[in-house]
């Protein structure tokens, strides 16, 4: 007889009658089993209640009515992706005005994206945070340890370069000259003895002989900023709005690389062919491609070629400037307000140096706008559509500063001379905004100089055989000296300033032509003597026997 398989009857009645045993207590046991779950998840809905008000407030009803949802509690890993913070990088600039290559290495500038966690609202984010230099409160982008100045001009030196003088060891005596100023000195005793010495009429003792002072800047608003470091090394009402000239053409070739087409045609109008003053010449109902344009509006600085691209882009003039001041704001451009997109004097055209710096960033990013900023000149040839242009480009330091690719200057009456000039030396890139300036030599090359700390060679437009300046430059040369601060001379060609008790026995007994430059400042040595050193010779003064010589066993 086979074997059963599986279990044998009484085993499957002693099953039956345990089960028939439990049967009249499944209901306690699952009233209870409810009863602890319930209390269990109310009580958690009450600690998660109180902790979300705790932590986020409750949201206001939308417009449309519908049920608002409270946000959940920050996670930690939510709170470690909003506070992520990445380093931007732009391709290298080329090191030469026609070197439009794309460079394989990459240059990290200090500009900081903050990333936000992921939502579903798209908010537009502020790309650049370039540190704000303003004199009330002055920050800087990161703690320093050298101080801090500013001045009754609101000329701020933030941070100097290697081997530049910051001016905190002769700051008593720049104040009331409109210079340097400390907004905060080093907590030593030679603060309250410079004060005494100041009240009482006594000549402060000069910075160190090697450092390099601050140059004087006679442009209305300058900001020098280091890109490589990311630091801002000088800024001089930096952000007071001024007027800003053709630099406003920055953001029109912005506007134009960013939302159009370069390869599309446009169509000279009227209105672009008449606007006047700068132009590439562009006849009515000439065709020439954006890309052409933008050649047009940078080199000879064009205000047709301006026109041509809003009306193409923006679709008329009025809708491209609401899309400058837009793309002004996601940049935050807080002091900036455009009128035109070619920079022409009107109401309610203003920028801020700090502003410029900003838009200048921004644009640099583009590969297109690089080459196009960089080009010296440009040749458009004649076609069916279009009329040959010849263009070459007037930012007049492009020419002779070594290593300036660009971008842009401008000069109107009420505006002056105002330049955005990005300058790249090995390894190291700088940016200067000058609005409101005499011209577009002597701070150019002065802040720059300062900036690198390098007055190893000079640079003159006068050296070059061709470059385009409208204005007569005859006055520049190595013997070039500005005002300073204190009565001082500062001269361009070595950096350095000369200074009283020594300027007029340096004036007197043979000035540039017996001593030429000084390459240091004048210093009081141990035996009383004032000293300092030219390119040509010594010169030492003794107050107590009055002698003026080139050596210092002649003074004593």
């Amino acid at each position: 007889m086979p074997r059963r398989l599986g279990p044998s009857r009484a085993t499957l009645r002693s099953m039956l009658f345990l089960f028939l045993l439990a049967l009249p207590g499944l209901p306690l046991i699952g009233a209870t089993g409810f009863f602890i779950g319930h209390n269990v998840v109310a009580a958690h809905r009450v600690l998660s209640g109180a902790r979300s008000r705790a932590t986020t407030p409750t949201l206001p009803a939308p417009p449309n009515n519908r049920r608002a949802v409270t946000p959940s509690p920050p996670t930690r890993r939510s709170l470690l992706a909003a506070r992520y913070v990445r380093q931007v990088k732009i391709w290298r600039v080329p090191s030469t005005p026609h070197d439009t290559t794309r460079a394989r290495g990459a240059t990290t500038i200090a500009a900081r994206v903050a990333i936000a966690a992921p939502a579903r609202a798209h908010r537009p984010l502020a790309l650049w945070s370039i540190p704000v230099t303003t004199p009330k409160p002055m920050t800087t982008p990161r703690p320093m340890t050298t101080p801090k100045h500013r001045s009754n001009a609101r000329s701020v030196v933030v941070a100097a370069p290697s081997g530049v003088e910051t001016p905190h060891a002769a700051a008593h005596e720049a104040v009331g000259h409109g210079i340097v100023s400390a907004a905060r000195r080093p907590l030593t005793s030679n603060v309250a003895t410079s004060r005494v010495r100041r009240r009482a009429g006594i000549a402060p003792p000069p910075p160190a002989p090697d450092a390099l002072p601050v140059p004087p800047v006679l442009a209305r608003a300058a900001y020098l900023y280091d890109v490589t470091d990311g630091r801002a090394l000088y800024a001089k009402d930096a952000e007071d709005g001024l007027p800003m000239a053709s630099t406003t053409k920055i953001m029109t070739a912005l506007l134009a690389v960013k939302y159009g087409h370069l390869d599309d045609m446009v169509t000279a109008s009227y209105a672009a062919a008449t606007i006047g003053e700068s132009s590439m010449y562009l006849q009515q109902g000439e065709q020439l491609t954006l890309r052409d344009l933008l050649y047009g509006l940078i080199l000879p600085s064009g205000n047709d070629a301006a026109i041509a691209i809003a009306e193409h882009v923006g679709g008329s003039v009025p809708a491209f400037v609401a899309m400058m001041n837009h793309e002004a704001a996601l940049l935050g451009m807080t002091h900036t307000h455009f009128a035109t997109p070619h920079g022409l004097d009107a109401v309610g055209h203003y920028a801020s140096a700090h502003d410029m710096a900003r838009l200048a960033i921004a644009a640099m990013r583009y590969p297109v706008f690089r080459q196009v900023v960089s080009t010296r000149s440009y040749i458009i040839p004649a076609t069916a559509h279009n009329g040959a242009h010849y263009l070459y480009n007037i930012n007049q330091p492009l020419w002779w500063y070594p290593g300036v690719i660009g971008v842009k200057p401008g000069s109107t009456g009420a505006a002056g001379r105002c330049a955005v000039e990005w300058v790249v030396r090995g390894n190291h890139t700088l940016l200067l905004v000058l609005l409101g300036g005499a011209n577009l030599v002597s701070d150019v090359r002065d802040l720059l100089n300062w900036g690198f700390g390098d007055f190893s060679h000079w640079y003159s437009p006068l050296q070059v055989p061709v470059f385009y300046a409208p204005e007569y430059l005859g006055w520049d040369g190595p013997a070039l000296w500005l005002p300073a601060a204190g009565g001082r001379r500062y001269y361009a060609l070595t950096g350095h300033t000369i200074r009283e008790p020594l300027l007029d026995r340096y004036l007197n007994t043979g000035g540039f032509a017996r001593y030429n430059a000084p390459t240091g400042e004048g210093f009081l040595d141990a035996h009383g003597a004032w000293s300092q050193r030219f390119a040509g010779s010594w010169l030492f003064y003794n107050p107590r026997t009055g002698r003026v010589a080139q050596t210092e066993q002649a003074v004593q």
